[in-house]
């Protein structure tokens, strides 16, 4: 109970096993939450794209990251990439790129699974390299004054249970460490050679209404 996005952040290491994509287990949290609106993705795609396209980018910072991955999946190998003809030869090339995103997936039989089914060659993770939510083995927890996030960073990870990474992980320049390094200042930071662009997370105005 509580603020929907932390019940959503926290349940990412309880698992549910979806039969649509070969019964993969995924973090039941960020899983049920693009569920819950394929429908209104389905329609919004629909009214904002009227014409054929040739590319499609999936993204976002954070839990953003993690639903973003989750899309990504029904997009190449789920419902929503049929509803949306994906499904064809002459359907889109479909890329991902969480940031600063945790795991959505539990187990290497999950891993595998996903990553030949829902061509995990083109997701690509950009994380800062001390960001404990990026829950990687390639994260460097050692100045975190003793935090943690999950198995990984404690040392050693289940390999049927614990959240894995689908894709590329590549490390951005940045030394800051947790919780700043998770912060979109310093992960702009880390992709721009430590420039500050204050401008960069923009506010967008959107009438889900009509």
């Amino acid at each position: 109970t509580g603020n929907p996005d932390w019940v959503t952040d926290m349940n990412h290491l309880k698992g549910v096993k979806v039969a649509k994509y070969g019964n993969s287990t995924l973090s039941c949290g960020f899983f049920y939450a693009v569920e819950s609106c394929l429908v209104s993705i389905t329609a919004a795609y629909r009214d904002a794209v009227r014409g054929p396209v040739k590319n499609i980018y999936v993204t976002g910072h954070s839990l953003g990251g993690a639903l973003a991955q989750v899309a990504y999946v029904d997009l190449v190998c789920g419902e929503l990439g049929r509803d949306l003809g994906f499904m064809r030869g002459d359907a889109p090339s479909i890329f991902c790129y969480p940031i600063s995103a945790p795991p959505i997936c539990h187990g290497l039989e999950s891993q595998h699974w996903l990553s030949l089914h829902a061509n995990a060659s083109n997701i690509r993770h950009y994380y800062n390299p001390r960001d404990l939510v990026h829950a990687s083995p390639l994260v460097d927890g050692s100045k975190t004054k003793g935090m943690s996030f999950g198995n990984w960073v404690a040392g050693g990870a289940h390999p049927l249970t614990d959240p894995l990474h689908l894709g590329s992980e590549v490390a951005l320049d940045c030394d800051e460490i947790f919780p700043n390094a998770h912060e979109p200042e310093f992960v702009w930071r880390g992709m721009n050679s430590g420039e500050t662009q204050r401008s960069f997370w923009p506010t967008f105005k959107l009438d889900v209404i009509s």
